[in-house]
């Protein structure tokens, strides 16, 4: 991996808060401003952005023992246990002892070639397995991603404090899900708590990235695997996406 020049993990303390479509989206983002970019589902169980992106129908080639990644779009290579797995309902059950070899020759075995990004969706979490996911793939900087209940707001500061002990650059944190508002009337739906995203990013000293409110589309983006961008984009949601994004490209790229 050493033709990478940004690594970046996209990690949540917690399940449920749309971790895997902001990371499949940011990487979809930025292949569209003409990065060459990577995007890596690292959870080896249950992996799911080929459904999200839908290329679910494209399978990875393997060239002289290195598995090739599916070319999405011409600058946005992908690799997903959902791309080289059939699809059942029968659970992939790794064992502890066997997951660690698992996840070095998954993760170190694909031809990327050269690239600007690799965006890296690993399961949810903070546990043993994430741990062995960085130690593998070897990123510099951390995306965080929460959602306003008070639940993923404690659970994020584990996060935060993952990231600083594997000496992750933690370019910020979003909130996602952050308003639902009634499609008749306007009112706001989620009730408020006392502790926000944005004070969590304040008293732990990391950016704030904003927050990106319910959207029906993006609901329906990832259930039809189709990218924010052709399924969403003149929502508000997707435009304070888009600023996450261009922040991710400005703290790494200036």
């Amino acid at each position: 991996m050493n033709s990478i020049k940004h690594k970046v993990v996209v990690l949540s303390g917690k399940g449920g808060v749309g971790k895997t479509m902001i990371a499949a989206n940011v990487a979809y983002e930025l292949s569209n401003m003409g990065y060459a970019v990577g995007l890596l589902d690292a959870d080896i169980n249950n992996g799911t952005i080929g459904h999200v992106l839908g290329v679910t129908d494209q399978q990875p080639k393997v060239v002289d023992d290195k598995l090739v990644p599916v070319q999405v779009t011409p600058h946005l290579k992908v690799m997903a246990m959902d791309l080289v797995t059939e699809e059942t309902d029968t659970p992939l059950i790794i064992k502890k002892d066997a997951k660690k070899k698992v996840i070095d020759q998954y993760t170190r075995n694909i031809a990327w070639g050269d690239l600007d990004f690799l965006i890296v969706d690993p399961p949810t979490g903070i546990g043993e397995t994430v741990s062995e996911i960085v130690e593998a793939v070897g990123p510099k900087a951390t995306l965080i991603v929460t959602t306003p209940q008070e639940i993923a707001l404690k659970k994020t500061k584990k996060a935060i404090t993952f990231a600083r002990k594997h000496d992750l650059l933690v370019i910020g944190l979003v909130e996602n899900v952050s308003s639902v508002s009634c499609p008749e009337c306007g009112t706001e739906l989620l009730p408020k708590n006392e502790t926000t995203a944005e004070y969590i990013a304040m008293e732990m000293g990391i950016p704030y990235l904003g927050s990106i409110p319910f959207s029906e589309k993006f609901i329906q983006a990832g259930n039809e695997g189709h990218p924010l961008t052709e399924a969403a984009a003149h929502t508000d949601a997707f435009e304070k996406f888009k600023n996450v994004v261009r922040f991710v490209k400005i703290f790494l790229e200036g």
